[in-house]
């Protein structure tokens, strides 16, 4: 378990010295160091939003950084499972972890690194209720897509669509787009908005839950 940790860790570290990590950080987290990105994504669903999105990019470097970054953020929580999992090690979590960062939903966008980690926790415990009733378990090969937008400009394209289906409203979206698209916290979002933080805040999350119930529609469209 070691091992792969201290394996994780060193080429975290590789990635926080490449010489375009400030740049890709900020496209994430605007202000954020490399270096404190996982911590960041653990608490800022809408930083770990844009992570995913652009561990999907496809985009050399900023994919597998966005990526690592995210595996960094849900790695302590996969250890500690790991630990008590007398039939699986934490390279089965962390190889599992990687499929999740390429499936997650982007509108399930509450407590997204926690909810990675269960996610991880639920696919690996099914699979091995699977295997106890002998049944085969068929293997989908996952990889994530070839895109060439920015994480911006993904999430813009989905608040456009959730504009024009009326999911969000004219009202919220220009505040959504400083969070989501701009990468500003609440407070910077609140006072381009002259707002609160927590209207900010309550603003994002009833329009994440109103992406998410319309989810189906808004991918299609966007």
């Amino acid at each position: 378990m070691t091992t792969i940790r201290s394996r994780l860790n060193s080429h975290w570290v590789q990635l926080c010295t490449h010489s375009r990590a400030t740049w890709h950080a900020s496209l994430i987290c605007a202000g954020c160091q490399p270096e404190e990105l996982p911590t960041t994504l653990r608490d800022d669903d809408a930083a770990a939003v844009r992570a995913l999105i652009a561990a999907r990019s496809g985009a050399d470097h900023i994919s597998e950084f966005a990526g690592m970054a995210l595996l960094q953020a849900v790695l302590p929580a996969l250890t500690v499972m790991a630990s008590k999992d007398r039939r699986a090690s934490l390279d089965d979590y962390v190889s599992q972890a990687w499929l999740v960062i390429v499936s997650f939903p982007l509108t399930r966008s509450h407590k997204v690194c926690m909810n990675m980690a269960l996610e991880c926790l639920h696919v690996i415990s099914a699979k091995r209720r699977s295997a106890s009733k002998e049944t085969p378990v068929k293997t989908v090969e996952i990889s994530a897509p070839e895109m060439t937008e920015s994480p911006g400009q993904m999430a813009s394209g989905l608040l456009t669509a959730a504009e024009e289906l009326g999911i969000i409203t004219s009202t919220s979206a220009p505040v959504l787009r400083s969070v989501w698209v701009d990468a500003l916290d609440s407070a910077s979002a609140a006072r381009r908005h002259h707002t609160s933080p927590e209207a900010v805040r309550a603003q994002c999350s009833r329009a994440s839950r109103a992406m998410r119930t319309h989810r189906a529609e808004l991918l299609a469209a966007a």
